[in-house]
């Protein structure tokens, strides 16, 4: 399964009790509207993690950075749970120079969101009120948690490719689609003989503006090539021309000869 990212913009706070420095926030939000994820919006439902969080032992990690490790649920020193808002998360930061480095950023105000490393184990699709494509994260597997510096979310390729893995579809058609804002034409396909027959068209279709792509970089590249020659040759007359005009008084003074010895 396609590893994820998704942020959260609420923010992150800082808990002092005597050494101990605890991280804490959301790192998702239910029922908020993404950002256009190059061709579709996303929302994650309530209920999404309840399982995962009976199951997976997660990271918890600055920046998404294996290496920047805070915490971890499984030695208790990360703590997560769904409550009605969404995925709130505690970490006691750890006495090492990431973990002060962190609590000094967090107490001046510089982290400014978290964010959740996930697999997507089912998810919805639907349409908004305007047509487009919209999808509902309704179970995940989590990775990690953890305070970013840059919230934003994943390239858009990413949830394609879990797309594709969740419905058998083919990547490269997605992607294509995402571009030519005709996704919904896929995802809303299903079994009837008129759908197939709908996506069978839209595949050609798209297939085609690639080849019609290749086509024109080939042309392209075919009369960059033929402009090069046509230099070369005039740049070679040119040279020739040097040559000619070089030689002229040695021809000339050599037909004088000729004639005096006449």
């Amino acid at each position: 399964m396609t590893l994820e990212r998704r942020t959260a913009s609420e923010g992150v706070e800082l808990r002092e009790e005597g050494e101990t420095l605890t991280a804490f926030g959301y790192a998702s939000v239910f029922d908020q509207m993404s950002q256009n994820l190059g061709g579709f919006l996303e929302r994650v439902a309530p209920g999404t993690f309840r399982s995962t969080l009976k199951q997976a032992d997660v990271r918890a990690l600055f920046n998404h950075e294996p290496d920047h490790l805070l915490g971890r649920s499984g030695a208790g020193t990360l703590r997560m749970e769904e409550d009605d808002k969404g995925l709130r998360y505690e970490i006691d930061l750890p006495a090492t120079t990431l973990g002060h480095d962190v609590a000094a950023l967090l107490r001046r105000g510089d982290i400014s969101g978290s964010s959740f490393g996930f697999r997507t184990i089912t998810d919805e699709w639907s349409e908004t009120d305007a047509g487009f494509p919209l999808r509902t994260l309704t179970e995940v597997a989590l990775r990690d948690v953890g305070p970013v510096t840059f919230p934003a979310y994943s390239s858009s390729e990413a949830s394609l490719r879990s797309l594709a893995e969740g419905r058998a579809l083919d990547l490269d058609l997605l992607v294509h689609a995402a571009e030519e804002n005709r996704l919904a034409d896929v995802i809303f396909s299903h079994d009837t003989d008129d759908e197939k027959v709908a996506i069978r068209n839209l595949r050609d279709d798209l297939h085609d503006s690639v080849a019609r792509g290749a086509i024109d970089e080939e042309v392209a590249a075919t009369v960059e090539a033929v402009r090069a020659r046509t230099e070369a040759m005039k740049a070679a007359g040119e040279a020739l021309k040097a040559d000619v005009e070089a030689l002229r008084p040695v021809i000339e003074a050599t037909e004088a000869d000729a004639e005096e010895n006449f």
